[in-house]
């Protein structure tokens, strides 16, 4: 999990550090640390990856529990403002 969140993340520290790419390829990547505070899931994430198992994917990637107010920088891409300049990505979901 946490190696998914980190491609995002390596495809913005790049970016941010002049290192041209050409791509992304995120397949079923932990994007927003956000999505685990939500308390409504509209039965949704009842077989495999269940809002339980989401919080705690978060709690351990973050090494604390996820907050609305932030989250350590790239960790969590989805909460990056400016997208201009990033590479296109593919992503894959189920």
């Amino acid at each position: 999990m946490k190696r998914l969140a980190a491609i995002a993340a390596v495809a913005q520290r790049s970016h941010g550090e002049g290192i041209p790419l050409r791509a992304q390829v995120l397949v079923y990547p932990m994007l927003d640390d956000r999505t685990a505070l939500r308390a409504d899931h509209a039965g949704r994430g009842r077989f495999t990856w269940t809002p339980a198992s989401n919080l705690f994917g978060w709690t351990c990637y973050l090494g604390r529990r996820p907050r609305a107010s932030d989250a350590p920088e790239y960790a969590a891409p989805a909460r990056r403002e400016d997208l201009r300049g990033l590479p296109p990505a593919w992503i894959g979901v189920g």
